[in-house]
């Protein structure tokens, strides 16, 4: 029997900001199953921050519906909206840790905010979410003096401090070098198979790209946008067999910083 997605988009219009009304993408019906991973393709402002940012609740679509967990976003008041949203982690592509905050505070931030808790209390969560992303040094140093790796790991282990259910990624791998590209294709595959930072559930991926090649060993499903649509891909196999100019393009990208 197949399980109802978590999330679902029917005939959505997706703009490019929460603050415009000109559709960028149209007609978009998208089912997120439980335990899928997702790597949807674009090239620069095709979208893709707008797609994973409307799938999330956290922008409305111009026309069709979102349903999160089941539920009609549109038929929602805010704090149902805001308690579901805890159950989705999300970093953003290009934002910044608060620089005045260390790197401690920005990780459990999340954590103090909708748990009302302090810094002590969210203490020890912290020191373990800052280990397993390798931040244990650098807990007391501010923002700025960590480089563009580094702070992509603060956005990840701050969007994982809640548990949640689903992990939306704009982007996280780009400027990245080999060394930290591996590093996050192998701590993604785990939070897949069920990391004990979810409490051991297989935890529901969508990441978006510019460059599909290093997603082919973990991505389960890839989709692309191109001329302001949704594209379908498939599987690994179908990627590599996709005879669309713009996803052979992304294939055969490398990251930049």
């Amino acid at each position: 029997m197949n399980e109802p997605p978590v999330i679902q988009l029917i005939d959505a219009d997706i703009t490019a900001s929460a603050r415009g009304d000109t559709p960028l993408l149209k007609g978009i019906n998208w089912r997120i199953q439980p335990r899928d991973f997702w790597v949807v393709g674009g090239m620069h402002v095709s979208g893709k921050t707008g797609v994973l940012a409307t799938a999330a609740g956290l922008a409305p679509p111009v026309r069709g519906k979102c349903f999160l967990f089941g539920r009609d976003l549109a038929e929602m008041v805010e704090t149902e909206v805001v308690a579901l949203r805890q159950k989705i982690g999300f970093l953003f592509s290009g934002i910044r840790p608060f620089s005045d905050l260390t790197v401690a505070e920005n990780v459990s931030l999340p954590w103090r905010y909708h748990q009302n808790q302090g810094l002590p209390e969210s203490d020890g969560r912290t020191r373990h979410m800052l280990d397993l992303m390798e931040l244990g040094t650098y807990a007391h140093l501010s923002e700025s003096q960590v480089g563009h790796p580094w702070r992509q790991r603060i956005g990840l282990a701050r969007a994982l401090m809640l548990r949640p259910e689903i992990l939306m990624l704009d982007n996280p791998l780009a400027g990245l070098d080999p060394r930290h590209v591996a590093w996050w294709v192998e701590f993604l595959r785990q939070l897949a198979a069920g990391h004990e930072v979810a409490g051991g559930r297989p935890m529901t991926i969508i990441a978006s790209t510019e460059n599909f090649s290093a997603w082919l060993g973990i991505g389960k499903q890839f989709a692309l946008l191109h001329q302001n649509q949704w594209c379908f891909i498939g599987g690994p196999q179908d990627l590599l067999n996709c005879r669309d100019p713009i996803a052979s393009e992304l294939l055969v990208r490398t990251n930049t910083a």
